[in-house]
């Protein structure tokens, strides 16, 4: 054997045991490098330093090595994420901010309770001589990678290489598969690759982000990202995922979120509320203008009527009140939220006259005394939830990314439809001037609904004309999912969306000026009638009352079975952080890879509230330095936790196994800031002089 065959010997092996043992455990990049050749890349092997390194048009991408650059880079890393180092991530939930006296918040907020931590003690998480979470962007040839699993304690890996190349020469370079066989989720530690995601920044993101949001709590609580060779494109990925870290953690929703709109749902198919129709089976160029309640509409509003009935107007929960003021009747009204402030907010927008003509399109959760008030009615299933998992497939029309707010679910429809010229008004996502935040004749610009902002509780946003504004939490959240959804369709190259509001700049939506707008809208063919003629059809379908028992029995087998499965996760020791946080990452492999995907229309009843049991555990736990206190807290939270979940079989009974009747159900006349067994005060106390406080 000649020396060069000699040299190359040990990666070839190396490069077939990884693809052996890919093939065994990860079909999918097994197919993508079986037959893979290098396009753009050239493994260099350097005998006469034992260094290895690629190149790249000729030039080295290692200045002084792969092995030795790996050395020095995880070094630095070491250093600046070392033992005692805090990670200020985010700041977890306290004791009192569960304040909703409803089944389970009450267990939450008694678990925070216990806890040794509160906001003036809080001084967020210090390493412990492990690390619960790495996210590796950049794969390169893997010896940092190496380095960090076999000299340093790393639980959980997320591996995104975008550049096929690179790793697919990390096969000769590092043992893949000694590296992954340490790692066994329903053991609590994981590793996950993301490859080829491209070189887009969102791209990378999405895919990164869609990973993350399935590794909770180490996400967000603990999650560390190492730069590998310090690209600017890793830095904007990784910015970007804790600009957005308010996206998730208001996207958890709870068990009383869930058992609240199974109730409403129940009551909607008892009713017999038809479904929303499939798309219209050829893309419209109707405009569709989706209108909420921010400040810019006031000076839109007569530029809308100019054009008003060439386009579908649909109004976004508040937003119908300040038409009604203005005297502009839409076509479609949308509601997304199952509270019963929802239904408040709209029995008091307008007379009973003036909804008459208005549909309703809402999802199948929404409280049944909306669609009482509306001539006609449609419902769909919002993707992200139990009832589409649980009665939308196959049947009724599935929306996604229609959440978190009412203009979310406006732009959600326009394009879910099919129509092809979506216009934004009073999207503004936030307000120049903090006293004046929503349209007028809005609820909240009259002061039905108290909402005082303090700017120590804003954020800054971008404005369309290039200044910036104030935005709240929630206000900033709807932007980026509405942003999102945009992106999604940026295919689609017969979509337009353009935003007609005139505060937040909305990431690929044009802004029009207000006559542009109206010039724009008026050369348009418009098949309004005959577009909503379909949406409404009387040969919309209806929900069979036949299914329900049997979903209902499912679902409280499967609520019956949670807790015996939870107790043999917990029967592992847990006495101190680094055994605590193997066990809650069993218990979210438990929830992600065995419930979602043996029970997925189950998943979304537990997932929001196993996930706030998990944070409020783990991110509280880690914040205490005293050991002692940390060991009575997680003993206290796995007792906790088991307890919530042996008592929801029959909570979930007492609310399902009823006569469905709107007159008599209490929970029709409750708030979630209600207790369960109370009547919100809208129905006992004088309206006239009933100020709302939510």
């Amino acid at each position: 054997m000649t020396d060069s065959a000699n040299t190359l010997e040990p990666f070839i092996k190396r490069r077939e045991k990884n693809l052996a043992y890919f093939k065994d455990n990860f079909k999918e990049i097994y197919n993508l490098f079986k037959d893979y050749k290098l396009k753009n890349l050239h493994v260099n092997i350097l005998t006469e330093n034992d260094e290895v390194n690629l190149l790249r048009e000729g030039r080295h991408i290692y200045e002084s090595g792969a092995k030795v650059y790996a050395e020095e880079e995880v070094t630095k890393f070491r250093h600046a994420y070392k033992e005692g180092k805090k990670i200020c991530s985010f700041i977890p939930p306290f004791y009192g901010d569960y304040k909703f006296p409803r089944f389970g918040q009450i267990a939450v907020n008694e678990l925070l309770e216990k806890s040794p931590i509160r906001k003036d003690n809080f001084l967020y998480y210090g390493l412990q001589d492990f690390y619960p979470l790495i996210v590796f962007l950049g794969c390169g040839l893997g010896y940092h990678i190496e380095k960090m699993v076999n000299e340093h304690n790393v639980q959980n890996l997320l591996v995104v290489e975008p550049d096929l190349d690179k790793f697919a020469a990390s096969l000769y370079a590092i043992d893949w598969a000694d590296i992954c066989s340490r790692y066994k989720s329903s053991n609590g530690k994981t590793l996950h690759f993301i490859i080829g995601a491209e070189e887009s920044e969102y791209l990378i993101w999405a895919v990164t982000w869609n990973k993350l949001i399935e590794l909770s709590p180490h996400f967000p609580v603990t999650t560390l990202f190492y730069n590998h060779q310090g690209r600017e494109l890793f830095d904007n990925v990784s910015e970007r995922v804790n600009k957005d870290l308010l996206v998730f953690l208001l996207s958890w929703g709870h068990y009383d979120d869930e058992i609240r709109q199974l109730n409403n749902a129940l009551h909607n198919f008892h009713l017999g509320v038809k479904e929303l129709p499939p798309p219209l089976k050829d893309p419209s160029h109707t405009p569709v203008f989706v209108i909420g309640a921010g400040p810019s509409l006031d000076g839109r509003i007569e530029y809308i009527k100019s054009v008003r009935d060439r386009a579908i107007l649909i109004s976004c929960g508040t937003a119908l009140k300040t038409l009604a003021t203005y005297g502009v009747k839409p076509d479609i009204h949308v509601e997304l939220e199952s509270d019963l402030l929802a239904y408040i907010a709209v029995s008091r927008a307008a007379d009973e006259e003036f909804y008459r003509d208005i549909k309703l399109i809402g999802p199948s959760h929404i409280s049944p005394l909306i669609y009482q008030l509306f001539g006609d009615g449609r419902m769909y299933y919002k993707a992200e939830s139990a009832l589409a998992e649980l009665f939308g497939k196959g049947t009724g029309h599935i929306i996604n990314n229609g959440t978190p707010t009412c203009t979310n679910l406006g732009v959600a429809l326009a394009i879910s439809m099919g129509f092809k010229r979506v216009f934004l008004f009073g999207l503004d996502f936030g307000f120049e001037d903090i006293n004046h935040h929503h349209a007028k004749g809005s609820i909240y610009y009259e002061k039905l609904l108290k909402q005082e902002h303090k700017e120590r509780d804003l954020v800054r946003i971008e404005t369309v004309k290039g200044g910036d504004a104030w935005s709240t939490p929630n206000y900033f959240t709807s932007k980026r999912k509405v942003e999102n959804l945009i992106q999604q369709n940026s295919t689609d190259e017969a979509l337009q969306v353009f935003n007609c509001s005139d505060v937040a700049k909305i990431e690929g939506a044009e802004w029009l000026e207000k006559d542009t707008f109206v010039s724009i809208v008026r050369e348009l063919e418009s098949k309004r009638a005959e577009d909503l003629a379909y949406m409404f059809s009387d040969n919309a379908t209806q929900m069979p009352l036949s299914k329900i028992e049997s979903k209902l029995h499912y679902l409280l087998q499967n609520f019956e079975a949670l807790p015996r499965d939870i107790e043999k996760i917990f029967a592992d020791q847990a006495n101190n952080l680094e055994q605590f946080s193997i066990l809650v990452g069993r218990l979210n492999w438990y929830l992600e890879d065995v419930v979602r995907k043996g029970a997925s229309d189950f998943y979304f009843y537990i997932r929001g509230t196993l996930r706030h049991f998990m944070c409020a555990g783990f991110a509280h736990a880690f914040a205490c330095d005293n050991e002692e206190q940390q060991r009575e807290y997680i003993n206290i939270w796995k007792q906790s936790v088991l307890a919530f979940f042996e008592s929801v079989p029959e909570h979930f009974k007492s609310v399902v196994y009823k006569d469905f009747d709107i007159e008599s159900d209490p929970w029709l006349k409750q708030a979630i800031t209600d207790t369960e067994d109370g009547i919100n005060p809208f129905f006992t106390e004088d309206l006239e002089n009933l100020q709302l406080d939510y």
